[in-house]
Protein backbone atom coordinates (compact mmCIF):
# COMPACT_ATOMS: atom_id res chain seq x y z
CA UNK A 1 0.00 0.00 0.00
CA UNK A 2 2.46 2.70 0.72
CA UNK A 3 4.25 1.99 -2.13
CA UNK A 4 1.37 2.38 -4.31
CA UNK A 5 0.64 5.20 -2.43
CA UNK A 6 4.43 6.38 -3.11
CA UNK A 7 4.13 5.83 -7.00
CA UNK A 8 0.89 7.88 -7.20
CA UNK A 9 2.68 10.45 -5.99
CA UNK A 10 6.01 10.53 -7.73
CA UNK A 11 3.36 10.53 -10.79
CA UNK A 12 1.70 13.85 -9.82
CA UNK A 13 5.57 15.19 -9.60
CA UNK A 14 6.00 13.80 -13.00
CA UNK A 15 2.81 15.45 -14.42
CA UNK A 16 1.25 12.36 -15.63
CA UNK A 17 -1.44 12.77 -12.69
CA UNK A 18 -3.67 16.10 -11.52
CA UNK A 19 -3.43 14.67 -8.00
CA UNK A 20 -3.01 11.79 -5.87
CA UNK A 21 -6.61 10.59 -5.08
CA UNK A 22 -5.37 8.03 -2.52
CA UNK A 23 -7.91 8.15 0.73
CA UNK A 24 -6.12 10.12 3.49
CA UNK A 25 -6.00 8.96 6.88
CA UNK A 26 -8.14 9.69 9.46
CA UNK A 27 -7.59 12.96 11.29
CA UNK A 28 -4.60 13.82 8.66
CA UNK A 29 -1.93 11.57 10.51
CA UNK A 30 0.28 9.39 8.81
CA UNK A 31 -0.36 5.89 8.02
CA UNK A 32 3.05 5.58 10.34
CA UNK A 33 1.47 7.16 13.26
CA UNK A 34 -1.53 5.65 13.18
CA UNK A 35 -0.48 2.03 12.73
CA UNK A 36 2.02 2.51 15.79
CA UNK A 37 1.48 0.22 18.51
CA UNK A 38 2.45 1.78 21.85
CA UNK A 39 4.76 -0.01 23.56
CA UNK A 40 3.50 -2.79 26.51
CA UNK A 41 4.15 -1.47 29.77
CA UNK A 42 6.82 -2.17 32.07
CA UNK A 43 6.82 -2.34 36.17
CA UNK A 44 10.08 -3.09 37.35
CA UNK A 45 10.17 -4.53 40.98
CA UNK A 46 10.32 -2.75 44.48
CA UNK A 47 13.27 -2.64 46.48
CA UNK A 48 11.52 -4.67 48.98
CA UNK A 49 11.34 -7.52 46.15
CA UNK A 50 14.71 -7.41 45.10
CA UNK A 51 16.10 -7.31 48.80
CA UNK A 52 14.34 -10.77 49.46
CA UNK A 53 15.47 -12.09 46.56
CA UNK A 54 18.97 -10.87 47.28
CA UNK A 55 18.65 -12.30 50.73
CA UNK A 56 17.31 -15.92 49.26
CA UNK A 57 20.66 -16.04 46.81
CA UNK A 58 22.92 -17.54 48.91
CA UNK A 59 23.03 -21.33 49.93
CA UNK A 60 25.55 -23.38 51.32
CA UNK A 61 27.13 -24.08 47.81
CA UNK A 62 29.90 -21.80 46.99
CA UNK A 63 28.63 -20.91 43.76
CA UNK A 64 25.82 -18.95 44.91
CA UNK A 65 28.08 -16.29 46.54
CA UNK A 66 28.56 -15.43 42.56
CA UNK A 67 25.27 -15.33 41.73
CA UNK A 68 24.67 -13.68 44.83
CA UNK A 69 27.13 -10.50 44.00
CA UNK A 70 26.61 -10.42 40.46
CA UNK A 71 23.27 -9.34 40.95
CA UNK A 72 23.92 -6.99 44.13
CA UNK A 73 25.76 -4.98 41.28
CA UNK A 74 23.63 -5.80 38.18
CA UNK A 75 20.69 -4.42 40.87
CA UNK A 76 22.64 -1.58 42.61
CA UNK A 77 25.33 -0.57 40.14
CA UNK A 78 23.20 -0.94 36.14
CA UNK A 79 26.39 -3.70 35.20
CA UNK A 80 25.44 -5.09 32.19
CA UNK A 81 25.19 -8.81 32.51
CA UNK A 82 28.56 -9.27 29.93
CA UNK A 83 30.26 -6.47 31.51
CA UNK A 84 29.70 -8.27 35.58
CA UNK A 85 31.45 -11.44 34.27
CA UNK A 86 34.59 -9.72 32.91
CA UNK A 87 35.54 -7.86 36.17
CA UNK A 88 38.76 -8.58 38.01
CA UNK A 89 39.69 -7.11 41.70
CA UNK A 90 41.31 -4.35 40.66
CA UNK A 91 38.79 -2.46 38.55
CA UNK A 92 37.20 -2.13 42.19
CA UNK A 93 37.85 0.89 45.01
CA UNK A 94 36.93 -0.27 48.21
CA UNK A 95 37.31 2.27 50.81
CA UNK A 96 36.88 1.17 54.53
CA UNK A 97 34.41 3.68 54.66
CA UNK A 98 31.59 5.78 51.92
CA UNK A 99 31.59 5.34 48.54
CA UNK A 100 33.25 2.82 46.35
CA UNK A 101 33.83 2.92 42.67
CA UNK A 102 33.91 -0.11 39.70
CA UNK A 103 35.72 1.04 36.51
CA UNK A 104 35.62 -1.13 33.47
CA UNK A 105 36.64 -1.10 30.18
CA UNK A 106 35.74 -4.60 28.61
CA UNK A 107 32.63 -6.58 28.05
CA UNK A 108 32.13 -10.38 27.00
CA UNK A 109 31.19 -10.77 23.59
CA UNK A 110 31.27 -14.24 22.87
CA UNK A 111 33.53 -13.98 20.06
CA UNK A 112 36.26 -16.81 21.17
CA UNK A 113 34.09 -19.68 21.66
CA UNK A 114 34.68 -22.96 19.43
CA UNK A 115 36.04 -20.52 16.73
CA UNK A 116 38.68 -18.68 18.80
CA UNK A 117 40.87 -18.32 21.88
CA UNK A 118 38.87 -17.49 25.41
CA UNK A 119 41.01 -14.29 25.05
CA UNK A 120 38.75 -13.26 22.27
CA UNK A 121 36.03 -13.57 24.21
CA UNK A 122 36.56 -9.90 25.58
CA UNK A 123 36.18 -6.99 24.03
CA UNK A 124 35.03 -3.11 24.51
CA UNK A 125 31.73 -2.59 26.37
CA UNK A 126 28.80 -2.50 24.16
CA UNK A 127 29.18 1.62 23.54
CA UNK A 128 32.74 1.30 23.65
CA UNK A 129 32.95 3.58 26.56
CA UNK A 130 35.36 3.86 29.66
CA UNK A 131 33.74 4.26 32.76
CA UNK A 132 33.30 4.24 36.29
CA UNK A 133 30.39 3.73 38.39
CA UNK A 134 30.06 4.70 41.98
CA UNK A 135 29.31 1.98 44.57
CA UNK A 136 27.22 2.26 47.95
CA UNK A 137 28.59 1.43 51.30
CA UNK A 138 26.43 -1.55 50.98
CA UNK A 139 27.71 -2.67 47.59
CA UNK A 140 31.12 -1.41 49.18
CA UNK A 141 30.69 -4.21 51.83
CA UNK A 142 29.26 -6.82 49.95
CA UNK A 143 32.24 -7.14 47.38
CA UNK A 144 34.72 -6.98 50.93
CA UNK A 145 32.62 -10.21 51.75
CA UNK A 146 32.87 -11.99 48.37
CA UNK A 147 36.50 -11.36 48.34
CA UNK A 148 36.82 -12.93 51.90
CA UNK A 149 34.88 -15.81 51.30
CA UNK A 150 36.69 -16.71 47.89
CA UNK A 151 40.01 -15.10 49.15
CA UNK A 152 40.60 -13.52 45.97
CA UNK A 153 43.13 -10.51 45.67
CA UNK A 154 44.12 -10.74 42.17
CA UNK A 155 42.38 -11.70 38.70
CA UNK A 156 39.15 -12.22 37.98
CA UNK A 157 36.22 -12.03 39.83
CA UNK A 158 33.54 -14.97 38.31
CA UNK A 159 35.07 -17.89 37.56
CA UNK A 160 34.04 -21.32 37.80
CA UNK A 161 35.35 -24.64 39.29
CA UNK A 162 36.55 -25.70 35.97
CA UNK A 163 37.71 -21.85 35.42
CA UNK A 164 35.07 -20.92 32.72
CA UNK A 165 33.24 -17.98 33.29
CA UNK A 166 29.44 -17.92 34.19
CA UNK A 167 26.43 -18.96 31.99
CA UNK A 168 24.00 -16.23 31.97
CA UNK A 169 21.50 -19.40 31.63
CA UNK A 170 22.72 -20.63 35.23
CA UNK A 171 22.58 -16.92 36.61
CA UNK A 172 18.99 -17.13 35.17
CA UNK A 173 17.82 -20.26 37.23
CA UNK A 174 19.25 -19.02 40.33
CA UNK A 175 17.26 -15.65 40.14
CA UNK A 176 14.28 -17.93 39.41
CA UNK A 177 14.85 -20.15 42.26
CA UNK A 178 15.46 -17.49 44.83
CA UNK A 179 12.08 -15.59 43.29
CA UNK A 180 10.31 -18.96 43.99
CA UNK A 181 12.27 -18.65 47.56
CA UNK A 182 11.07 -15.37 48.36
CA UNK A 183 7.66 -15.82 47.21
CA UNK A 184 8.49 -12.86 44.64
CA UNK A 185 6.21 -12.60 41.65
CA UNK A 186 8.00 -10.43 39.76
CA UNK A 187 10.39 -11.25 37.05
CA UNK A 188 14.36 -11.01 37.73
CA UNK A 189 17.01 -12.02 34.90
CA UNK A 190 20.21 -10.61 34.56
CA UNK A 191 19.93 -8.07 31.83
CA UNK A 192 16.40 -6.91 33.31
CA UNK A 193 18.67 -5.99 36.65
CA UNK A 194 19.99 -2.69 34.90
CA UNK A 195 16.44 -1.67 34.27
CA UNK A 196 15.76 -2.43 37.92
CA UNK A 197 18.59 0.01 38.58
CA UNK A 198 17.78 2.35 36.24
CA UNK A 199 14.23 3.24 36.92
CA UNK A 200 14.69 3.16 40.57
CA UNK A 201 17.52 5.92 40.13
CA UNK A 202 15.42 7.99 38.08
CA UNK A 203 12.74 7.76 40.21
CA UNK A 204 14.54 9.01 43.48
CA UNK A 205 15.38 12.07 41.69
CA UNK A 206 18.75 11.65 40.68
CA UNK A 207 19.11 13.79 36.95
CA UNK A 208 18.95 11.87 33.93
CA UNK A 209 22.15 12.79 32.25
CA UNK A 210 24.11 11.32 35.31
CA UNK A 211 22.31 8.13 35.20
CA UNK A 212 23.05 8.19 31.68
CA UNK A 213 26.16 8.36 32.29
CA UNK A 214 26.35 5.61 34.71
CA UNK A 215 24.58 3.38 32.69
CA UNK A 216 27.31 4.26 29.79
CA UNK A 217 24.29 5.35 27.26
CA UNK A 218 22.94 8.55 26.14
CA UNK A 219 19.56 10.14 27.84
CA UNK A 220 17.49 9.71 25.18
CA UNK A 221 18.36 5.70 24.86
CA UNK A 222 17.27 6.29 29.14
CA UNK A 223 14.40 7.26 28.33
CA UNK A 224 13.52 4.95 25.65
CA UNK A 225 14.86 1.60 27.14
CA UNK A 226 15.40 1.86 31.08
CA UNK A 227 12.64 4.18 32.20
CA UNK A 228 10.09 2.17 34.03
CA UNK A 229 7.57 2.50 36.98
CA UNK A 230 8.57 1.46 39.90
CA UNK A 231 6.12 -1.42 41.56
CA UNK A 232 4.59 0.62 44.64
CA UNK A 233 5.65 4.22 43.22
CA UNK A 234 2.02 5.20 42.68
CA UNK A 235 1.16 6.36 46.44
CA UNK A 236 4.61 8.44 46.23
CA UNK A 237 4.65 9.43 42.89
CA UNK A 238 0.67 11.21 43.57
CA UNK A 239 2.78 12.95 46.80
CA UNK A 240 5.11 14.55 44.39
CA UNK A 241 2.44 15.84 42.11
CA UNK A 242 0.28 16.85 45.06
CA UNK A 243 3.85 18.55 46.36
CA UNK A 244 4.87 20.17 43.43
CA UNK A 245 1.59 21.99 42.72
CA UNK A 246 0.96 22.88 46.49
CA UNK A 247 1.64 26.85 47.34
Amino acid sequence: MKLAKRALDHAVRAGLLTSNQWPATEDGESDRKVNKQPKPEIVVASLEEAQAVVANLRNHQPRSWTWWLMTILGLYAGLRPQETITLEVGDFTLPDEGYGSVHFTTAWNGAGGEWGTPEEDIGPTKTTRHRTVPLTPYVVCCVREYLEFTGLTEGKMFLTRSGKRPSAANWWRALNSSSTKASVSAAFYPYGLRHFAASHWLASGIEPPRVASWLGNSVSVLHATYAHAVRGGEARSLAMMSAAFEQ
